[in-house]
């Protein structure tokens, strides 16, 4: 049995449509990461939202590609455990290259705002997109 379909009942209700992602801007964005599928993805995240993203794969690859392009660079997503190079030498090298960089760790154990000087945030792992977006708009004034 054949029935005429009312297109009005299967159209999405405005609540139900996906709402576009609210841009970032073109800024720069230098992840700090050792694992490659999280620098994929978030690197695609960040991306979706109009980020150009430059990839450091460690703590010295990071800094290099920071010392090369620092001009460019609006903001720093640091991974704060890392093996070789910690996070938090990282984090001094970066202060002593550029005091004013925007910095925003992230890591999976537990930490409190104040444990690090000069860093605009501190997301805790699992992340979100949505908590990187959230927390880039606050920190870039987008």
């Amino acid at each position: 049995v054949y029935l005429p379909v009312d297109e009005q009942e299967f159209a999405p209700a405005e609540s139900d449509a996906v709402a576009a992602p609210a841009a970032l801007g073109s800024k720069v964005i230098l992840l700090i990461d050792e694992e490659e599928p999280i620098r994929h993805q978030v690197k695609r995240g960040l991306e979706h939202y109009g980020c150009t993203v430059l990839i450091g794969g460690d703590g010295p690859e990071g800094l290099e590609v920071f010392r090369r392009e620092r001009e460019r660079i609006d903001l720093v997503l640091l991974d704060l455990s890392m093996p070789g190079m910690s996070g938090q030498e990282i984090l001094a090298q970066l202060r002593f290259l550029d005091s004013a960089v925007k910095v925003v760790l992230f890591t999976g154990y537990a930490v409190h705002e104040g444990e690090f000087e000069g860093v605009e945030a501190i997301l805790q792992k699992p992340i979100m997109m949505d908590d990187i977006e959230r927390t880039l708009h606050g920190v870039l004034e987008v």
